[in-house]
């Protein structure tokens, strides 16, 4: 299924009494997103979403049974039974995916550029 038909949802976690920024990645945003994923080195650690008040990472949903959780420099795509884990050097994939958001999620990129 090419790129272009699919409709992936990013999901921003914030522990915070309110609902999650969730949006819908463009055909052009989830290309992006795949060349940062598939130019990752792989990593043999697991990304971990803890029970923490404030931003806490994003998911990506591919389909039904495949997505990503990212971040703290690791990125992993759970497909199926399978999971596989690459290195987000820098944080790039994660900022990215948050650069794509509607206003919260550039609130929390903002927040976390600037060190907090």
């Amino acid at each position: 299924m090419p790129v272009t038909d699919i409709a992936w949802t990013a999901t921003a976690y914030v522990f915070s009494g309110r609902q999650d920024p969730q949006w819908v990645l463009s055909a052009e945003q989830s290309k992006r997103w795949l060349a940062y994923w598939e130019s990752a080195g792989v990593s043999n650690q697991q990304t971990v979403i803890h029970s923490i008040l404030g931003y806490r990472g994003c998911k990506l949903q591919k389909n039904e049974h495949s997505y990503w959780l990212v971040h703290n420099s690791c990125v992993c795509l759970y497909e199926n039974d399978a999971m596989i884990c690459r290195k987000d050097a820098g944080r790039t994939a994660e900022f990215y995916l948050l650069s794509t958001g509607p206003d919260t999620a550039q609130l929390i990129l903002r927040q976390l550029l600037k060190g907090g």
